[in-house]
């Protein structure tokens, strides 16, 4: 399994790793949870979680290309998602 797909098989992402997926930094997605764009919540040392499926929510809602490629990428792909 790749690291893409390792990623996606969790209920939970890093901002670290949507700024990836999205090809923009994690300051960009910090601002979109602050913002309220992007549903999250923080862990006790500050660090943020991403809802995965929130996360395709937030893509597809947004157009981004992002989302194409990603749910074309993920094990459990359905046609709901795209």
């Amino acid at each position: 399994m790749n690291m893409e797909n390792k990623d996606l098989s969790v209920e939970y992402i890093t901002s670290g790793i949507a700024a990836r997926l999205c090809g923009v930094s994690k300051v960009t997605v910090i601002r979109w949870i602050e913002d309220g764009h992007l549903r999250a919540f923080k862990l006790p040392k500050g660090h943020y979680r991403i809802d995965r499926d929130g996360f395709y929510r937030f893509l597809a809602e947004h157009s981004s290309p992002a989302f194409k490629e990603i749910s074309n990428k993920e094990p459990n792909n359905t046609e709901s998602r795209k």
